[in-house]
Parts: C-alpha cells; sequence; structure tokens
C-alpha cells in the first residue's frame, strides 16, 4: 500500500488506558482520507507517473539533442565565416603588399629622377658661373676696345 501523510485526521497523544500509546480518531471510511489506493491503484497511478516521467525525459533529451545539433551547426558556420574571413584578408594582404610594392617602386623612381635633376641644377649652375664670367671678361674687353680706339682717335 502506499499511503500519503493524513491532513484531516485528529491526532489524540492522552493515552485512553493505562498503557502510554497514543489512539488516533479516523472518521468512518478513513482509508480515503489517508490517500491510501488499493494495490491496482497504485500500480496504475505508478505506471501513469513513470511514463509521465519517460515522456518529459525523453522530451528534454530531444531537445537537449536538437540544441546539440543547433549549436553545432551554429559553431560549423562560425569557423566557415572564420575561414572566409581569413581568406578575405589573406587576399587584402597581398594586394595591399602588391599596391605597397608599386608604390616604393614609384617613390624610388622619384627619387632617382630628383636626384639627376639636383646635379643637373648643380652641372648648370655651374655653367651659368662660367658663362657669367666669360660674359663678364668678354663686356671688359669690348669697353677695353672702345676705350682703346677712341684714346687713338684724339
Amino acid at each position: 500500500m502506499r499511503c500519503l501523510w493524513p491532513s484531516s485526521v485528529t491526532y489524540n497523544c492522552m493515552p485512553q488506558s493505562n498503557n502510554s500509546v497514543p489512539c488516533f480518531h479516523l472518521p468512518a471510511g478513513g482509508g480515503a482520507l489517508f490517500g491510501c489506493h488499493s494495490q491496482s491503484q497504485v500500480q496504475s497511478s505508478g505506471f501513469l507517473e513513470v511514463e509521465e516521467e519517460e515522456q518529459k525525459l525523453s522530451l528534454a533529451e530531444e531537445r537537449r539533442k536538437r540544441r546539440m545539433m543547433s549549436n553545432r551547426e551554429s559553431a560549423r558556420r562560425s569557423r566557415m565565416r572564420k575561414k572566409r574571413q581569413l581568406t578575405e584578408l589573406w587576399s587584402q594582404v597581398v594586394c595591399l603588399r602588391s599596391a605597397n610594392c608599386r608604390l616604393l617602386d614609384g617613390l624610388n623612381h622619384a627619387l632617382r629622377e630628383r636626384d639627376e635633376v639636383l646635379l643637373e641644377n648643380d652641372r648648370l649652375r655651374e655653367q651659368e658661373k662660367e658663362l657669367l664670367k666669360k660674359l663678364d671678361a668678354a663686356a671688359e674687353f669690348q669697353i677695353q676696345t672702345i676705350n682703346e680706339s677712341e684714346f687713338s682717335k684724339c
């Protein structure tokens, strides 16, 4: 028998006789008040409870399995996304390195041309100085020649 604790039973703990055993006063048909059931009721009730428990467990297990599958799929998508991002980043690295090389080549070319122009400027300045000296010498010679020709006329 399976019994639940009585809720509407009164207890009289005062001994009714000389022995000190408490006695209980039960109303008529007290078996139902205690929640006592027959063996067949307990078995069918227990079977239903077990079935309900198994259903709850199987539903919980099914939810757990679905969640695990969902988590696995989410993790797989995350790995794929990360792999795509990494591939894109490596592609950008290659493009940026190539652009960097082109820019460095252009910069080196511009620096070489600048150095050539600076050397040409220095050469032209020296040539200018020489020509100015020759011009001054020619102008002085011409002035001297004019002065001599005027002096010889006199």
